[in-house]
């Protein structure tokens, strides 16, 4: 049990910082700044947006249960073996457990143009 009453308790985020290394400092911060986007289709197919820190203007598109993200640091870190996460996929996974993410419905080629744009050039705008 990661949360009780939207509160992380302090073993809780023990072992999540264990677990997430430099990752879950950085990943709450977008939580507490509403980052986290859930997109459904009426088929019931789910990714996550993430708005990113430094731009508004910009989201990386996430599937937490494949550990994958569409941001660089994913991309120079995560698939190098230097992370097992980057701040997007652990923020998505903590605002899952915590139901801190705001929900949009979309139509299946929108759901196909976000997961096209995460795949292609690494973020959405």
């Amino acid at each position: 049990l990661i949360a009780e009453q939207d509160v992380i308790s302090n073993d809780a985020l023990l072992g999540l910082n264990f677990m997430y290394q430099g990752a879950l400092a950085p990943a709450l911060d977008l939580i507490d700044k509403d980052a986290v986007e859930k997109l459904v289709t009426g088929r019931g197919r789910v990714l996550y947006l993430v708005t990113s820190a430094r731009s508004t203007k910009t989201q990386y598109v996430c599937l937490p249960d494949e550990n994958w993200c569409s941001c660089p640091s994913f991309l120079y870190t995560v698939i190098k073996g230097n992370a097992l996460h980057c701040k997007h996929t652990v923020a998505v996974k903590v605002a899952v457990a915590l139901q801190k993410f705001r929900v949009r419905a979309v139509t299946d080629l929108a759901y196909a143009r976000m997961l096209r744009y995460g795949f292609g050039d690494g973020a959405t705008s």
